[in-house]
C-alpha cells in the first residue's frame, strides 16, 4: 500500500505541475488569438497544427505511447483552437447558446443525427421526425431551436425538397456542416445477401448505391423516408429477406449485421447539412451567404445578375435553380457566395441585384466549413 501511495503522491506532483504549464500555456494562446485578430489572420492554420503535432510527436521517446501521444497533441489543439475562438468571442451563433433543442429528420442513427453531432456536439436536446417539413413545422411552432437538414451530396447533387422548403417558411440558414457518407447493406443476423428479395433506403442511399445494387438484379429497390428509419423497418420485420442501406452505427442501434461495407459508387461520399433557424442569426466570423430570388423569363436577365458578383470581385460557390411554378417556365435561383453581410462589396452587390431581380431575400449568413 505504501508503495501505491508513492506513486500516487508521484502523480499528482505530476498533475499539479501539468495544469501550471497547461495555464501557462493558454495564456500565451490568448496572447496570439489577439495579434492573429490585430493582423486579420484566420483562427485555424492547417500548416502550424500539422508542425506543432510532427513536432512533439518526435519528442516521444516511448514508440509504445505513440497512439496515446497523438490523441493528447490532438486534444490539446483543439483545446487551444477553442480557447482562441472564445477568447476573441468568435463562435458560431448556435453553438454560443446553451440551453437548445435541435431537430433532425428520421430516427436515432440517420446520418442527419450524424451531422448534428458533428456540429453541435453531444450533450443537448434533440428530437426526431418523420418528414423533413416535419422539421420546419416544429421550427414554426418553436418546439425545436434549430433543425438539421441535408442540402447537397456530392454525388448525387442537391436535396432540392429543403431548397423548396427554405422558400416556402422563409427562415434562415445560420450554419453548415458535411460528413462522409458511408453506405453499408444491412441485414438481419445470419442472413444471405444471396436471398435478399428487398432492399429498403432514402431515394439517395439506392441512388448513390446503383452499382453495388445492379449486383443483385432480383432485388426490389423500395425508397424509404430516411436510411436510419429502413435500418429501423428490417429490424422491425423480422425477415431474413429483407435488408437496408445505412450508416454502421444505425446497424448498431437496431441489431443488424453488415452484409456488406462501404457499398457507395463513389467512396469519397460526402453530404452537406444545413442549419436552419426560425430567426436570423450572424455575426462577424460568417464568410458564407445564401441568396435567393426570381428574374424575368428573358434573355440576358440572369448573365445581368451574375455580373454583378464579377464587377465587385465576389466569388460564388454554388447556383441552383427551382422553377417558379406558375406555368411561366420562371425559376427561382439560390445562390451561394463567400463574404460576410457587412463586407463592403457583399452590401453594394446586394443593393444592385435586388433592384434587378423580383423576390430577392437572404437566408442566411453563416460560417462557411471547408
Amino acid at each position: 500500500m505504501l508503495e501505491l501511495s508513492g506513486y500516487r503522491t508521484e502523480v499528482d506532483e505530476i498533475d499539479r505541475q501539468l495544469m501550471e504549464l497547461f495555464e501557462r500555456r493558454l495564456e500565451i494562446v490568448g496572447k496570439i488569438a489577439a495579434l492573429k485578430e490585430q493582423q486579420g489572420l484566420t483562427i485555424f492554420d492547417e500548416k502550424r497544427e500539422e508542425e506543432v503535432h510532427q513536432k512533439n510527436m518526435m519528442l516521444l521517446k516511448n514508440e509504445k505511447l505513440s497512439s496515446y501521444g497523438n490523441s493528447f497533441i490532438s486534444s490539446l489543439l483543439e483545446i487551444s483552437r477553442n480557447y482562441q475562438i472564445d477568447s476573441l468571442e468568435q463562435r458560431e451563433v448556435p453553438l454560443s447558446r446553451g440551453n437548445i433543442t435541435i431537430g433532425f429528420q428520421g430516427v436515432p442513427g440517420a446520418y442527419s443525427e450524424q451531422a448534428l453531432i458533428n456540429y453541435f456536439g453531444n450533450g443537448y436536446k434533440t428530437k426526431f421526425y418523420q418528414e423533413f417539413e416535419d422539421v420546419f413545422e416544429a421550427l414554426k411552432y418553436e418546439y425545436i431551436d434549430y433543425g438539421v437538414l441535408p442540402i447537397e451530396n456530392s454525388t448525387t447533387g442537391s436535396i432540392v425538397q429543403n431548397y423548396d422548403l427554405l422558400k416556402k417558411y422563409g427562415y434562415y440558414i445560420v450554419g453548415e456542416t458535411s460528413i462522409k457518407i458511408r453506405h453499408n447493406l444491412l441485414g438481419l443476423k445470419g442472413a444471405s445477401i444471396n436471398n435478399l428479395t428487398q432492399v429498403f433506403s432514402h431515394s439517395q442511399g439506392l441512388e448513390q448505391c446503383s452499382k453495388f445494387l445492379k449486383t443483385l438484379p432480383f432485388c426490389k429497390q423500395i425508397a424509404y423516408a430516411n436510411t436510419a428509419t429502413s435500418a429501423k423497418f428490417v429490424k422491425d420485420s423480422n425477415v431474413a429477406t429483407n435488408a437496408a442501406i445505412g450508416s454502421e452505427r444505425a446497424g448498431e442501434i437496431y441489431g443488424l449485421e453488415i452484409l456488406q461495407e462501404n457499398i457507395s459508387d463513389a467512396k469519397e461520399n460526402f453530404t452537406r447539412f444545413i442549419i436552419v433557424s426560425k430567426y436570423e442569426q450572424s455575426n462577424s466570423i460568417c464568410d458564407k451567404m445564401t441568396l435567393i430570388f426570381s428574374i424575368a423569363n428573358k434573355i440576358g436577365s440572369l448573365y445581368a445578375v451574375l455580373n454583378q458578383f464579377s464587377n465587385e470581385g465576389v466569388n460564388l460557390l454554388k447556383i441552383e435553380s427551382r422553377p417558379v411554378g406558375d406555368g411561366s417556365f420562371s425559376y427561382y435561383f439560390y445562390i451561394d457566395i463567400e463574404g460576410n453581410k457587412e463586407d463592403s462589396n457583399i452590401k453594394k452587390v446586394l443593393g444592385e441585384i435586388s433592384k434587378v431581380t423580383q423576390d430577392f431575400k437572404v437566408l442566411g449568413c453563416y460560417k462557411r466549413k471547408k
